[in-house]
């Protein structure tokens, strides 16, 4: 019981990292990766996670670690960033793509990209597809855009503030240009 009560308590913990509606708003940061919005947001960062479709256990790896990570990074900037990762799979039809609809539906976390057959021969495709999501967002689209892999593990703490201190440094560089 004791443990159980431990776990319980890691998981209120993680729900409350998107509740600081100073650095925007972020959902799915409790069970799937986020998905932040952040207008006034100086770095907004688009990760596209090229996955396969039989390695659920990497995108659970992905979401219990460095999603986490994200959606701490973004609650702590004041304001200054906004992350979202998702996950990118081919939507097409064969065995098991009722089962990733369903985990689609429970994390909202994927991009199922529309009769796209999975395989090795679609990893450009997918890229192609996620890219052009990320920046057709009806908002503004991302100031930066990373692809990975569903086997990587990305230091986004680390990613983020380099983004941000590249940012801060542009800005300051043109102010000081302006002057």
């Amino acid at each position: 019981e004791e443990e159980e009560e431990e776990e319980e308590e890691e998981e209120e913990e993680l729900r409350g990292l998107g509740e600081d509606k100073s650095a925007g708003s972020l959902s799915n940061t409790t069970i799937g990766c986020p998905r932040s919005e952040s207008p006034g947001a100086k770095v907004t960062l688009h990760v596209s996670v090229i996955a396969t479709p039989a390695r659920r256990e990497l995108r659970d790896a992905t979401r219990s670690t460095w999603c986490m990570s994200a959606a701490q990074a973004v609650a702590e900037s004041s304001g200054q960033l906004a992350i979202t990762i998702e996950f990118v799979v081919g939507g097409g039809s064969y065995d098991g793509v009722d089962q990733l609809q369903e985990e689609a539906a429970q994390y909202g976390d994927m991009y199922l990209v529309p009769g796209l057959a999975d395989g090795v021969q679609s990893v450009i495709a997918k890229v192609v597809a996620s890219a052009v999501r990320a920046h057709a967002s009806p908002a503004a689209p991302p100031t930066h855009w990373l692809r990975t892999d569903d086997d990587t593990w990305v230091n986004i703490e680390g990613l983020a503030q380099v983004l941000i201190g590249l940012r801060l440094a542009v800005i300051t560089s043109h102010v000081a240009t302006v002057s």
